[in-house]
């Protein structure tokens, strides 16, 4: 049997060598904790549900992190980092923008947005949002007819859609 030297210390590993080593791992006697690095977006939640696991980090491309953001969001703590391996911008709704802000601060400094579904009311926050690359907006034809001169003179505006079929 082995002996972790400081039980209250977790092993930092790669998600791939724990994985892979799991077995030699299981011989530690009194159980260990992990610190794992490397994880994908899309197995975040399985790890993160193993009471070994007491952080991780996520390292994948920005779709990926986009299409897994609610579940990163929900692992709270437990999520350490968020490490993007391309550069493009991460695809997420304005209410996303607006309420995960402690999630998306785990993606570092320089990281981007492409936000959609933005309603004219919530522009005004997001343009002054240094991370915000592009603005989707999306809202009734009568608010956006009102809203037309400050919406063209908006550089980060990237679409408009209709939710109603107006007049």
């Amino acid at each position: 049997s082995v002996t972790q030297s400081d039980p209250s210390a977790p092993l930092n590993l790669s998600a791939k060598d724990w994985v892979t080593h799991i077995g030699a791992l299981s011989k530690i006697s009194g159980g260990y904790s992990v610190a794992l690095s490397g994880v994908t977006a899309a197995s975040a939640e399985k790890f993160a549900a193993d009471s070994r696991v007491r952080s991780l980090a996520v390292s994948d491309t920005s779709a990926a992190i986009a299409g897994k953001l609610d579940a990163l969001h929900g692992l709270g703590a437990q999520l350490t980092g968020i490490n993007q391996s391309d550069s493009g911008p991460v695809a997420v709704t304005a209410g996303q923008r607006l309420n995960y802000g402690q999630t998306l601060a785990k993606l570092g400094d320089s990281y981007t947005l492409a936000v959609r579904g933005a309603m004219v009311k919530e522009v005004d926050a997001l343009k002054d949002d240094s991370h915000v690359a592009t603005i989707a907006v999306a809202d009734t034809s009568a608010i956006i007819a009102a809203s037309l001169d400050s919406l063209q003179d908006n550089a980060k505006l990237s679409a408009i859609s209709l939710l109603d079929k107006g007049p």
